[in-house]
């Protein structure tokens, strides 16, 4: 029996998207991942092509890649931001938040 996910959908792209671009970035293999995930490559290669996932294959994937689970719902661009060291992360985020307030005030002034 499929069980239903307790993560929140947060971006446009499925979790095999962003698990893939994280993928290369590290330079693994699917294989490679499915190794260090203790997953078979077939779950890796699912993943991808978003064929299903559990969650505690998710947890997996996302302790390998030093995320949380719901970064793998994000972008990848995003979720490469996570990849960053701590310290930069945050001044990163930071900034963003900076440029969505500019944003958000000049949405309320334009009719």
């Amino acid at each position: 029996m499929k069980r239903d996910s307790v993560y929140p959908y947060l971006g446009k792209g499925p979790p095999g998207t962003t698990i893939h671009y994280l993928r290369k970035i590290m330079g693994w293999s699917q294989r490679d991942l499915a190794e260090r995930c203790g997953l078979n490559h077939v779950t890796i290669s699912r993943f991808e092509k978003n064929e299903g996932y559990t969650q505690d294959s998710l947890n997996k994937v996302a302790k390998v890649f030093g995320v949380e689970v719901a970064v793998l719902f994000c972008p990848a661009e995003i979720a490469e931001v996570y990849r960053l060291p701590k310290k930069v992360r945050e001044e990163v985020f930071a900034i963003l938040k900076h440029v969505v307030g500019i944003y958000r005030q000049h949405e309320k002034t334009v009719p």
